[in-house]
C-alpha cells in the first residue's frame, strides 16, 4: 500500500487545474496506483501549461515526487532532491515504492534514464502566460490575505522539525534563492535566504509596500521538505526549482 497525495488534478485524474490544489487521496494498492499514474500521464498537456500538477507518493521504500510530461513519467526521490527525475512506467514506480531496494530491472531503468530536469517551457509562451494569469484570477491572492488563510492552511501539527544544525546548513543552502509565480503584476515573489530568512512581495501592490520579511525553520511533512514560516503557513519544498506556498507555485528565477 502506498499513501498518495496530488497536487492541482482533479479527483478523477482526467484534468488539471489550480483550483483542485493539494489533496490527500489516502492509501490505495498497488493496482490503483498503476491506474491513477497512467490517467495522469494521459491528461491534455495543453491543461498542465504553468500549473506543473504532480502525484507524491509514499511506500515502504521510498516517497516519490511524480510529474508527467508528453504521456511519459519522470520520478524524483523526495529525500534527495539533488538527485536527477528519473523515467520510469507505472509498474516500474509501483516497484520502487514497495522495494527498499529497487530490483534490477528498475536499477538498469535509473542508469539508462536521462538526467531530466522539469519538464519544458511550453513551446508558446503567449499560451502559457494566458493560462497563468487565469489561474492567477482565480486565487486572488494579495499580501494581505497571505494573513487571513483559513485555519487549515496554517496548520503545522505534520511538521517535523529539523535539528542537526548541519543538516539544516545544507537544506537552507539547497533552497536558497529567488522565486515567482510570474512576471506581471499581482504576481508573487519569495526570496529565501540561505540563514533562514524570507522575503514575501507582490509585483505592482497598490502604495508599493516593502517586502514582508520574516524567518523561517527548515522541517518535513510526509517526508517532503519544507520550510515553516514563522508567524504564517509552511512552504512545500517540490524540488530545487518550484515551491508551494498558501497554494501558489513558486518557480526559481534565481
Amino acid at each position: 500500500m502506498s499513501k498518495i497525495s496530488t497536487i492541482y488534478l482533479d479527483p478523477e485524474m482526467h484534468h488539471a487545474g489550480v483550483q483542485h490544489g493539494s489533496v490527500s487521496r489516502g492509501e490505495m494498492d498497488a493496482a490503483a496506483v498503476i491506474a491513477l499514474l497512467e490517467k495522469f500521464s494521459s491528461i491534455d498537456a495543453m491543461e498542465m501549461l504553468d500549473l506543473d500538477p504532480q502525484v507524491i507518493a509514499a511506500g515502504r521504500g521510498s516517497t516519490l515526487i511524480i510529474r508527467t510530461n508528453r504521456k511519459k513519467l519522470f520520478v524524483y526521490n523526495a529525500q534527495n532532491m539533488n538527485e536527477a527525475a528519473i523515467e520510469m512506467t507505472p509498474a516500474e514506480i509501483v516497484q520502487k515504492l514497495d522495494n527498499s531496494k529497487p530490483s534490477q530491472v528498475t536499477e538498469e531503468s535509473e542508469q539508462a534514464a536521462l538526467a531530466a530536469a522539469p519538464p519544458p517551457p511550453p513551446a508558446n509562451p503567449a499560451v502559457g502566460y494566458a493560462l497563468l494569469a487565469f489561474a492567477l484570477l482565480i486565487n486572488v491572492y494579495t499580501v494581505y490575505s497571505m494573513f487571513s488563510k483559513p485555519a487549515q492552511i496554517d496548520d503545522k501539527s505534520d511538521v517535523a522539525y529539523a535539528t542537526d544544525a548541519s543538516e539544516i546548513a545544507r537544506k537552507e543552502q539547497a533552497v536558497a534563492g529567488t522565486y515567482a509565480t510570474g512576471h506581471t503584476a499581482g504576481n508573487r515573489i519569495l526570496v529565501v535566504g540561505g540563514d533562514g530568512s524570507l522575503q514575501y512581495s507582490e509585483i505592482g501592490a497598490p502604495g508599493n509596500p516593502p517586502p514582508w520579511t520574516g524567518t523561517y525553520r527548515v522541517g518535513s511533512r510526509n517526508q517532503i521538505l519544507c520550510l515553516s514560516v514563522d508567524g504564517a503557513s509552511v512552504v512545500d519544498v517540490i524540488d530545487p526549482n518550484t515551491l508551494i506556498y498558501y497554494r501558489d507555485t513558486f518557480h526559481r528565477i534565481k
